[in-house]
């Protein structure tokens, strides 16, 4: 077996094959070179220098793409979470959780996993009525919501809403947004409020 440096000149996503130019041979392209299926299908871009493995030296056609380096990932975002930066006084108007918004631009189409976790306390009972929060993105606020019954005073409630949203390659705003139902009383979103984002890519899913 032999290892050497090349250059994808092309990728075919659906086939899993790329041309590759060895380099140092820099006349020689292999076409149809077999792409190793765990390196993801956004990585692989023309000009991405790559290791390529020869299984047989005798027999160019004989190899595999098995490594892709330089550069920085393409996903700069693949997981993070993002916590409240302040104590929320809840009023009957959804508001923004301080802290909990990240503004990306994913690299590829991709599939966003949010887990909204809201720590909400009532400090004077029903008055308040359900305490309430959701996520919005890019401007529009989800349908499904995270909510907490208050029966007494001081009650206090984690509640967690998880949201499955498809990406396109553009600017995006994810928040978090509480509210309370009723105007009377007094709610607040606590610390331990979160927001945690992970980037699903549609390629080879």
């Amino acid at each position: 077996m032999d290892m050497r440096r090349g250059i994808i000149r092309a990728f075919d996503s659906g086939t899993y094959l790329a041309d590759v130019q060895i380099v140092g041979s820099m006349a020689t392209l292999l076409p149809g070179v077999p792409v190793a299926k765990q390196i993801e299908a956004d990585l692989i871009t023309s000009g991405t220098k790559c290791g390529v493995l020869f299984f047989d030296e005798t027999n160019p056609t004989d190899a595999c793409v098995v490594s892709v380096y330089d550069g920085a990932p393409t996903h700069a975002l693949r997981s993070e979470q993002v916590v409240i930066s302040s104590v929320l006084t809840l009023t009957t108007s959804w508001q923004d959780v301080p802290g909990c918004t990240k503004t990306f631009t994913p690299p590829v189409a991709c599939r966003a996993i949010v887990i909204a976790v809201f720590c909400l306390r009532s400090e004077t009972g029903t008055d308040v009525g359900m305490l309430q929060g959701r996520l919005n993105v890019d401007g529009a606020g989800e349908s499904l919501l995270a909510e907490a019954h208050i029966a007494n005073a001081w009650s206090r409630f984690t509640v967690v809403q998880t949201y499955l949203k498809p990406l396109s390659v553009a600017s995006h705003t994810l928040k978090l947004q509480a509210k309370k139902e009723n105007g009377a009383g007094v709610a607040k979103c606590l610390w331990n409020t979160t927001m945690t984002i992970s980037l699903l890519p549609d390629a080879g899913l």
